[in-house]
């Protein structure tokens, strides 16, 4: 347990090191289509939430996309191989009893940021995200 726990805080802290730069690149380089399917993604995220449905799809989707705004083909790489370790993680995660609707807060956060073109608020939003995860996901290890 305590060996998973580690490598799950590892995994936490190198989204917490990369995905605030990502969110602060993508508030300056996404493109309209970008930003629309962001928030299309969120829509099906909050009807999902309404309805009581885990939202692993739409979680690892608006990450994933953000990754794609940035417009970094290295990072994206890294991205996927994040995504591969995360996976089990997020599923896990996403049924303890409030994170769906913490994920779609911090979502809505980003986005905002995002739309603005807000490259600081993105960065913060991003990095406020991650640490509210973490917080959930150690905790019920």
């Amino acid at each position: 347990l305590l060996q998973k726990r580690k490598a799950i805080d590892d995994l936490l802290d190198v989204r917490n090191i990369i995905e605030p730069a990502l969110a602060r690149r993508a508030a300056l380089h996404a493109s309209h289509k970008q930003i629309a399917e962001l928030q299309e993604i969120l829509s099906r995220q909050e009807e999902k939430v309404r309805r009581g449905e885990l939202t692993t799809e739409e979680d690892s989707s608006f990450h994933y996309t953000i990754a794609v705004a940035a417009d970094n083909t290295v990072m994206l790489k890294l991205v996927h191989v994040l995504m591969d370790l995360l996976h089990e993680t997020r599923e896990r995660s996403l049924q303890v009893g409030g994170r769906q609707e913490k994920s779609l807060a911090g979502h809505r956060r980003i986005l905002a940021a995002l739309k603005q073109g807000d490259a600081d608020e993105a960065e913060a939003a991003m990095r406020r995200h991650v640490t509210e995860i973490k917080k959930i996901v150690l905790n019920k290890l």
